[in-house]
């Protein structure tokens, strides 16, 4: 955990060592530029960056994608984030309300954490960006909440609030 922290606070003290990924998921990020260097074409996921496609991928979906397709996910966090607090605030059964809310805010703190890590704005965490990380178990939870809470909203469509 000291290391971790070290390597936050300035990673350009030991760039082979502590502070090797935070600085190559900055390179990955920014030589990404506006629209980025295509699908496919990054650099940094051969060998430069580890674990560019669980806890890094971000970096690697900047440099393709560039700050544009950056920005276009967080902005689909952010109406993840929007929609699940509007089902919440319309949904008459209590524990429902609660039960998106927790969904929402789970998911949704989860990206932005991971994204803060990828530019090196928190200390690396370890923490899968939702839907878009490798890993199946995750993958699998997120879609089974994803799939409570479009049960929710439809019960709110329908009139009855039903879990």
């Amino acid at each position: 955990r000291l290391h971790r922290l070290l390597a936050f606070i300035d990673p350009w003290k030991d760039p082979q060592g502590i502070g090797f990924h935070i600085i190559q998921s900055l390179i990955a990020v920014g030589s990404g530029g506006l629209l980025g260097l295509g699908l496919g074409a990054s650099r940094q996921k051969f060998f430069y960056l580890p674990e560019q496609f669980t806890d890094f991928i971000f970096a690697i979906l900047c440099e393709e994608l560039g700050f544009i397709g950056g920005g276009m996910v967080a902005i689909l966090f952010a109406i993840l984030l929007i929609r699940g607090l509007q089902v919440a605030a319309r949904t008459a059964d209590h524990f429902a309300s609660l039960l998106v809310i927790g969904i929402t805010i789970w998911l949704t703190l989860q990206a932005a954490v991971n994204i803060m890590v990828v530019l090196g704005l928190l200390p690396t965490t370890g923490i899968p960006l939702p839907f878009i990380s490798f890993g199946g178990t995750a993958l699998i939870l997120e879609l089974f909440a994803i799939g409570i809470m479009l049960n929710i909203s439809m019960g709110i469509k329908r009139g009855t609030e039903k879990l």
